[in-house]
């Protein structure tokens, strides 16, 4: 899914930086470094479509993965997540 994954935003150099107008919550995120127009339509699609809207767009969901339960701690509606740590052939 589009949204599980990080958007890294990186600090431009001063000399770019001073060339660009500073982004501000209401800057369309075109203008954000690392979100091209295929990512940016794509976010406005989920109704992202300012700086301010990413910072302020929150999970459905969490998954809590630091604290593992066992099959017996398993209630109706939640979610089991398997894994062995390794690739198998």
């Amino acid at each position: 899914m589009l949204l599980d994954t990080a958007i890294r935003v990186k600090c431009q150099p001063a000399t770019i930086a001073s060339s660009m107008p500073p982004l501000t919550l209401s800057s369309e995120l075109r203008f954000v470094r690392g979100i091209g127009p295929h990512r940016a339509q794509a976010l406005a699609e989920k109704g992202i479509a300012s700086v301010g809207d990413l910072l302020l767009y929150l999970p459905f969901r969490y998954e809590d993965r630091v604290n593992p339960r066992g099959l017996a701690d398993l209630r109706p509606g939640a979610w089991l997540i398997c894994g062995l740590g390794k690739w198998l052939p």
